[in-house]
């Protein structure tokens, strides 16, 4: 057999019609030769036959062409209930023939969340369009392809067939998988860096044309898109969100955006203000606005009234005969308040943990009430209510009434009762 001089013999008999081998490029070292073809753009082989040496030619038996089906604008995941956006289909080559191809998708959501009711569970995806795309010799241009995530965290998977006249010459598409990720949202909180939950704390009221304290805002999930995501706060009645816009970059440089309400200048058709939210910004679809909030404007005469003391609270109680807790304002803050306010008090205490630095007395928790309230000016306790111990919370709203508008004040504190007789603790 004569030996195999270097040039590649291609076979242009067993491709497709309107394939084109391309080019080919031999390679021969120490240990033998290989031919790298490269097919025409848009084309693939399927089967990669090794080179046999026939006449004296590299001979690549039989090499056989596909088309291939492309994508673009595959989103690499999907929040719940998310659309998917106009995803585009098109046949790598032309079809031949004037009937062509049809590509038909699939879909099926399955729930990935181990701790979702739904875990397991499979729902068939409807798309919103493209569910059977036609392309033939006369129309091969890309088209649209889309659908809506499930509502539920998991994944959804495509499954893309070929069919049609010329359904030969392509190779069958691979699955098509999709991330669908939970929603996050936003929440609020007094103190900066206090982002733990979505449970908001929010000014319940204001007076008329005063700033609220500083809030922080957080979005409970960094954006992981960049441009981010914003959060814009308007409000009725004439209060407004100082800023309005709230920001949070992809990578921030703090957890949290710092803002106040300011309250309307006079209570407007009704004393109860909404302030309502809407998300937006590059990766807006990854997030669900906080539910509305409400705000009530607070008498005037309220911002003169800088706070009310508790008689008989501190962070230590001696049991004695009688604990008497009592709401007192002083004769100057008195004075602050109009004639006919009335007033009305809600206490409540409340036993909540074992004090560790004291010894637990003999006997049971149970025997002892673990909550106490009242509505009256004193809250009056029993020596054998309170069990030494133990950590008590104590909170008291004092509601202030004038002409049927309203206004609430609030205290807490904590205190451990001790007996009379006992040691006082050894200092630290």
């Amino acid at each position: 057999m004569p030996d195999c001089i270097p040039q590649c013999r291609l076979l242009s008999a067993q491709l497709p019609r309107g394939a084109d081998m391309g080019s080919c490029a031999l390679s021969v070292d120490g240990w033998g030769a290989s031919c790298d073809l490269a097919p025409q753009l848009g084309w693939q082989f399927v089967d990669d036959d090794s080179l046999t040496c026939v006449n004296g030619e590299f001979v690549l038996p039989f090499p056989t062409l596909q088309g291939f089906i492309d994508f673009d604008a595959l989103p690499v995941e999907l929040s719940m209930g998310q659309d998917s956006g106009k995803i585009l289909v098109r046949p790598s080559v032309k079809p031949p023939s004037s009937t062509g191809i049809t590509v038909t998708f699939k879909c099926v959501a399955i729930a990935m969340d181990a701790k979702s009711a739904t875990f397991g569970i499979s729902q068939v995806i409807t798309p919103t369009a493209g569910a059977s795309l036609q392309f033939s010799s006369t129309a091969s241009t890309a088209k649209v392809f889309s659908f809506r995530a499930p509502t539920f965290e998991g994944e959804v998977r495509c499954n893309v067939t070929v069919s049609g006249t010329d359904a030969a010459m392509y190779a069958t598409p691979a699955p098509l998988h999709f991330a669908i990720s939970p929603l996050s949202s936003f929440g609020f909180s007094y103190t900066a860096g206090n982002a733990t939950s979505g449970d908001a704390e929010w000014p319940l009221q204001l007076v008329a044309s005063t700033l609220s304290p500083p809030l922080w805002a957080f979005a409970l999930e960094d954006p992981f898109l960049d441009g981010g995501v914003q959060l814009n706060i308007s409000c009725t009645n004439g209060a407004k969100a100082v800023p309005s816009s709230l920001f949070f970059p992809s990578e921030p440089a703090l957890p949290y955006v710092a803002f106040r309400i300011q309250a309307p200048p006079t209570a407007g058709p009704t004393a109860q203000t909404t302030c309502s939210f809407v998300v937006d910004g590059a990766d807006r679809e990854h997030y669900v606005a906080p539910s509305p909030r409400s705000l009530a404007l607070a008498p005037s005469w309220l911002a003169r009234l800088p706070s009310i003391t508790v008689a008989g609270s501190a962070a230590t109680i001696f049991r004695s005969a009688q604990n008497v807790f009592s709401a007192r304002l002083s004769a100057a803050e008195e004075a602050r308040l109009p004639k006919d306010v009335t007033r009305a008090y809600q206490w409540n205490l409340q036993v909540l943990r074992p004090n560790s630095s004291a010894l637990l007395p003999i006997g049971s928790l149970a025997a002892v009430p673990q909550s106490l309230s009242a509505t009256t000016r004193d809250l009056v306790v029993d020596p054998g209510e309170l069990l030494v111990g133990y950590v008590y919370r104590l909170t008291l709203q004092v509601t202030f009434s004038v002409d049927s508008k309203s206004a609430s004040m609030n205290m807490r504190s904590h205190f451990s009762p001790m007996d009379p007789c006992a040691a006082p603790p050894a200092a630290s």
